[in-house]
């Protein structure tokens, strides 16, 4: 499929968290090629409506049901696409998508590194869904392996703030497939961590 690429100084002038500014951002793209798009389709982070929030300190996906449609204009109108889906099922029918096998990239850096938290969940993911194998030429597989009990690790620290993290813990609990060297090291660290952000504070 053709691509139209935008460059953008934005992020040398806006110096704020993409996690609080990603819809903004992407959407004025958008706005500025305007006259190319009368409906745009902007995924859907999967949050439920029973997770909306709306204030200065929550990100926006969890309130683009409401944000997204209200940045349309006269000749473009955005539309939250997959809002009825959750990120794993999101996952699981982007697996159906060959080129996704070819082309995914969900890292927070250049290229998918397999260490930082996008990787983690998504390499969960895929293991929850049994599709580690079919990401071998986007994931190094085989060192996900030997370190899953970090990825796992992460998906314990989180599965209670984290509306991602929940749906997969729940899944991944479901298949019997956490290690059992991370349940043990949850068990010490999670109380560990909590303490030592109450000292903090």
């Amino acid at each position: 499929m053709e691509l139209v690429c935008v460059q953008s100084n934005v992020s040398d002038l806006y110096q704020g968290k993409f996690l609080y500014s990603h819809v903004y951002r992407n959407l004025s793209a958008i706005l500025v090629l305007q006259k190319y798009f009368s409906k745009y389709y902007y995924s859907s982070a999967g949050f439920s409506l029973n997770t909306f929030k709306a204030d200065l300190f929550t990100p926006p996906g969890y309130n683009e049901l409401l944000t997204i449609p209200t940045l349309s204009t006269e000749t473009t109108e955005f539309i939250c696409g997959g809002k009825d889906c959750t990120r794993l099922e999101k996952t699981k029918e982007l697996c159906d998508y060959n080129y996704s096998k070819k082309y995914l990239n969900v890292c927070n850096h250049e290229q998918n590194c397999g260490h930082c938290t996008k990787c983690y969940r998504t390499l969960v993911t895929l293991e929850v869904l049994d599709k580690l194998q079919d990401y071998k030429d986007m994931f190094d597989i085989e060192e996900y392996k030997k370190n899953r009990c970090k990825a796992y690790l992460w998906l314990l620290f989180n599965r209670k703030s984290d509306d991602y993290a929940k749906d997969i813990y729940i899944n991944a609990k479901r298949k019997k497939i956490i290690p059992l060297a991370a349940r043990v090291l949850g068990i010490i660290y999670i109380p560990l961590n909590k303490l030592i952000r109450k000292i903090k504070k």
